[in-house]
């Protein structure tokens, strides 16, 4: 059977954050995602503003989650702003240690249905040079 090509619609942005861990709830083999300080908006008083250390968030299609992305932020007028690169690939942790630590997010997929992702921007990736209207695309 072959799988559907994913579409744009299988990604829903779901703000900005501070902080955000895939953690263990409770006592079961439940995950689930702790975030804290989600918005859509980012407010500063001096630029440039540097988003680095913040993490993006997404919601994935599962027929889209192992595709090659390219997220890329665009100001008003077009400009890029900066890149962020998903290559998703396939891993088994150990029963002792289910919920992997690594520098890149490793969350669990169902078959069906859609994942949270949240994705950390390096230190560099994205500044914002002046206020204003900035926009994300999703290419490849």
């Amino acid at each position: 059977m072959n799988k559907p090509a994913s579409s744009p619609s299988d990604y829903a942005f779901l703000g900005i954050c501070e902080r955000a861990n895939y953690v263990r709830d409770g006592n079961s083999n439940v995950f689930k995602w702790n975030v804290l300080g989600l918005k859509s908006i980012v407010l500063s008083h001096f630029f440039p503003l540097n988003l680095g250390g913040y993490l993006l968030g997404f919601a994935i299609n599962t027929r889209a989650a192992f595709d090659d992305k390219q997220v890329i932020l665009v100001d008003k007028s077009g400009s890029q702003v900066g890149t962020l690169d998903f290559a998703p690939k396939t891993v088994s942790p150990n029963e002792e240690d289910a919920v992997l630590h690594k520098e890149t997010p490793i969350v669990m997929v169902p078959e069906v249905g859609w994942v949270m992702f949240f994705a950390q921007l390096g230190l560099q990736s994205f500044v914002i040079t002046k206020p204003g209207l900035y926009y994300l695309r999703i290419t490849r």
